[in-house]
C-alpha cells in the first residue's frame, strides 16, 4: 500500500468517527477538572476506547487519572504514543485546548488502528495527567515508559500554526522566609520582616534580568507577605519559575535565583527554606527531519504556517524529547491568545471540530509518511541520537 492509498483509508476511518469524538471533546470541554483530578474525564475516555476494542490499561503507572490504550496483537515491532492531555486550568476550564488536544489524538489513533500491520507499528494513546501542574509525563519518563517507543506526537491547539514549538525547560520553587513578628509601631525594632526578604529576592531578579540571554524568562509571585499592617511579617512566601531555551543553562539561572534568595534571607536576618513543588520540564529536543514532513503536511492539509521560533511556554513533553522522538507541532484553532476565557469559548465550536479532523490527518499522514520510509525513519533515529 502507497502513501496515497494509506491516506484514502486514514481519511475514511477518520469520518466514520469525528462526529462521536466531537462530542467527547464537548463533553470534556462541559467538565473541566483540574490536574491529578481528571477522574471523570479520563473514565469517559476510556469508556470510549473500550467500545472501541482498544484494551485500556487504567489506571497507568500508579497514576489514578493515567491510562494507555493499545488495539490488537500489540506484537509490532515498533511501537507510537499519540499523547492526550486533558487536565484544565483554575476558572477558565480548557482555555489550553487540552480536551482538543486528547480529542486529535485520538481519532488518529482510530484512522491509523488499521495500518498497523502496514506500518509495522502499533499505535498507542497514552493519557498523561497534569501538565499543567506537576508534569505527569515526566513521571513517567523517570519510570522508563516511553524508553520502548519509536515515536510520540501531540497537536496543540493556538492562535497559529507551526511544525513545532518551541518550549522553554522550567524549573518551580517555592521559597518560604521565616523572620520574627514585632508591633509595627510600638517596637518595630524587635521584628525580623520576612516580607523584606521576599522583596529583596524579586528586586535581586530584576536586576537580573539585563544579564541573561533573551529566551530566559523569571516570574513569579508573593503567595504569602503578612497577616495585618501593624505586625511586622514574620512569614512570606513567594513562588518563582525560571525558563530558557536550553536545559543546561537553566540550571545555571535556577542556581543564581536559589543564591539571591539564600542572600535576600541574610541580608534581613531570616532564615528560609526552598522547597520544589513541581516536576522540572526540560525543553523540546529538536528533530529536523521529522519537523520538515509535518510542515509538508501543514502544506498537504492547505494550513498555513508561522516559524516555529516563537516561544511558547513549557511543557512535559520536552522531558519526552529526550527519551524517544517527540513532536509537538501547533495548530490554528481562532484568533483568540491561549490561557483566556475567549480561548476556552472556542472550545466547542464548529472551527474547532474542523481543527480535530485537521489534527489528526497531521497525526495520522505524517506517521503513514515516516514510518513507511525506511530511509526516513533512520534518518529520525539518527538525528534523535
Amino acid at each position: 500500500m502507497n502513501y496515497e492509498e494509506m491516506k484514502t483509508q486514514i481519511q475514511s476511518e477518520a469520518a466514520l468517527c469525528l462526529e462521536e469524538i466531537c462530542r467527547l471533546n464537548d463533553d470534556i470541554a462541559d467538565h473541566p477538572e483540574l490536574s491529578g483530578e481528571e477522574f471523570r474525564t479520563s473514565e469517559k475516555i476510556v469508556e470510549y476506547l473500550r467500545s472501541r476494542e482498544f484494551d485500556v490499561e487504567y489506571p497507568f503507572n500508579n497514576m489514578g487519572t493515567a491510562f494507555r490504550a493499545t488495539y490488537g496483537k500489540n506484537n509490532h515491532h515498533r511501537k507510537i504514543a499519540l499523547l492526550a492531555e486533558y487536565d484544565a486550568l483554575p476558572e477558565i476550564g480548557h482555555a489550553c485546548g487540552h480536551s482538543a488536544i486528547c480529542s486529535i489524538s485520538i481519532l488518529a489513533a482510530l484512522a491509523l488502528k488499521k495500518l498497523q500491520d502496514q506500518l509495522d507499528a502499533d499505535i498507542h494513546i497514552i493519557g498523561t495527567p497534569a501538565e499543567e501542574t506537576y508534569g505527569g509525563k515526566c513521571i513517567m519518563v523517570e519510570d522508563g515508559v516511553f524508553d520502548q517507543y519509536d515515536f510520540a506526537i501531540l497537536v496543540h491547539p493556538n492562535n497559529f500554526s507551526a511544525s513545532g514549538a518551541n518550549l522553554l525547560a522550567l524549573d518551580s520553587a517555592i521559597y518560604d522566609f521565616y523572620g520574627k513578628a514585632s508591633h509595627g509601631a510600638a517596637a518595630p525594632w524587635e521584628g525580623i520582616n520576612a516580607l523584606n526578604a521576599a522583596r529583596l529576592l524579586f528586586d535581586s531578579v530584576d536586576m537580573f534580568r539585563q544579564h541573561v540571554k533573551p529566551d530566559v524568562r523569571i516570574h513569579g509571585i508573593i503567595n504569602h507577605g503578612g497577616v495585618a499592617a501593624n505586625i511586622v511579617p514574620d512569614y512570606a512566601q513567594v513562588s518563582m519559575y525560571t525558563r530558557a531555551s536550553d536545559r543546561h543553562y537553566l540550571n545555571e539561572i535556577t542556581k543564581k535565583v536559589d543564591t539571591m534568595a539564600e542572600c535576600a534571607a541574610m541580608m534581613t536576618g531570616c532564615t528560609y527554606k526552598k522547597t520544589v513543588p513541581d516536576k522540572p520540564f526540560d525543553n523540546l529536543k529538536s528533530n529536523p527531519a521529522v519537523e520538515a514532513v509535518i510542515s509538508d503536511t501543514f502544506t498537504e492539509l492547505e494550513v498555513p504556517t508561522t516559524c516555529t521560533d516563537t516561544l511558547f511556554g513549557s511543557s512535559d513533553i520536552g522531558n519526552v524529547s529526550f527519551r524517544c522522538p517527540a513532536f509537538h507541532p501547533v495548530l490554528k484553532v481562532c484568533d483568540a491568545p491561549i490561557h483566556t476565557a475567549e480561548f476556552a469559548a472556542i472550545m466547542k465550536s464548529d472551527a474547532l471540530h474542523d481543527a480535530i479532523r485537521t489534527g489528526a490527518l497531521l497525526i495520522s499522514y505524517t506517521i503513514a509518511k515516516i514510518f513507511s520510509n525506511p530511509a526516513l525513519y533512520e534518518e529520525m533515529l539518527a538525528q534523535f541520537k
